[in-house]
């Protein structure tokens, strides 16, 4: 009923020449938008530790094997790796590495009768403390010494037979630290000079040259 009074009233002040009365609103206020979170930049992931997984294009490793003075230079790939990275103001935190490695196939010519296979080749590489020194606050380099482990098993017309692992203590390693925006990057070589394994004084393995880059891409 109001409804109609109130529409018969703008009738009669329209027909009376007159204005209709102003309707006002209430202001009712939006609620804020809720505030949209940054995503963390790479320093912060870095910061809370960071795992880096191989380049393999980048990656390479070599190591002489020697018997009745024939020497063959193996060159397996690297299949895949990882290793946590954590950075911290200047402080660089690097865990120990790991990596898988294709099979070493020697040819029965050089290694008669059969030739020598080696394979599920898995090395760790476990590092000293760090102390990288910064070229800028994205690029850093380092000199470490490290111990490298590889476990490995013989294969044989009788099946795999695991064999003794070779152990390498206190080599010389350097360390390359890139990080953009995008992505961290880390390359380290390793060399090892001279002899560092030795099979029933018959094959001998040594000057390992170890190449590797890990990425988070």
């Amino acid at each position: 009923m109001s409804h109609l009074r109130s529409a018969g009233l703008f009738v009669l002040l329209a027909a009376c020449g007159g204005e209709p009365p102003e309707i006002y609103t209430a202001n009712v206020s939006e609620p804020p938008a809720a505030a949209i979170e940054e995503p963390p930049t790479t320093r912060d992931r870095l910061a809370s530790g960071l795992v880096l997984g191989l380049d393999r294009d980048a990656s390479a490793i070599s190591i002489a094997v020697t018997r009745d003075n024939v020497v063959y230079d193996a060159r397996p790939l690297a299949l895949d790796g990882a290793v946590a990275v954590r950075v911290r103001g200047e402080s660089l935190g690097i865990t120990s590495l790991t990596v898988e490695i294709d099979d070493v196939m020697l040819p029965h010519e050089e290694f008669p009768p059969h030739g020598i296979h080696l394979t599920a080749i898995a090395g760790a590489i476990h590092l000293s403390p760090l102390k990288p020194s910064w070229i800028d606050e994205n690029h850093a380099i380092f000199e470490a010494r490290a111990n490298v482990r590889v476990e490995w098993k013989l294969v044989r017309e009788d099946g795999e037979l695991e064999i003794r692992p070779l152990e390498v203590e206190d080599i010389e390693l350097s360390g390359d630290l890139r990080i953009s925006e995008e992505s961290v990057s880390l390359k380290m070589r390793a060399l090892a000079p001279g002899v560092l394994f030795e099979v029933a004084n018959v094959i001998e393995m040594s000057d390992l040259s170890l190449t590797l880059a890990l990425t988070d891409r």
